[in-house]
């Protein structure tokens, strides 16, 4: 019997993509380094809080579906690069993120939907070539 590798999580594959572009990324592209960081920000939207803190983030502009991370580097006519993170297996684009992601293509803006680390890896380099 083989042991099962598990699959990692959401987070623990952005938090590899981080990593990489602070240590990878801002080396290779050091125009987009902001205070010797990448350049790239994720955007708080997931995870569990109180309805308290739920309905003050709604209130100061939290929007469902917002996807996960943001680029904001002009490239091939795009002003910025938009990802929404999924895991390698499992993790559903759900409605909202699919109409966020049709609304930011139609709007001139790189949305694209990617499984792990190594993908996200694969779209920021090819966005920035």
């Amino acid at each position: 019997m083989t042991a099962r590798i598990p699959v990692p999580t959401e987070d623990q594959e952005q938090a590899a993509f981080i990593t990489w572009c602070d240590a990878v990324a801002a080396r290779r592209w050091p125009s987009l380094a902001v205070a010797g960081v990448f350049g790239i920000l994720a955007i708080p939207n997931g995870g569990a809080r109180s309805a308290i803190t739920g309905a003050r983030m709604r209130r100061t502009g939290t929007r469902a579906g917002v996807p996960d991370l943001l680029l904001p580097a002009p490239r091939h006519g795009c002003p910025g690069l938009w990802i929404e993170m999924k895991r390698v297996k499992g993790g559903v684009v759900s409605d909202q993120q699919g109409k966020w992601i049709e609304h930011l293509q139609r709007h001139g803006y790189r949305a694209v939907v990617v499984r792990g680390c190594a993908e996200a890896i694969k779209a920021v380099e090819e966005y920035l070539r």
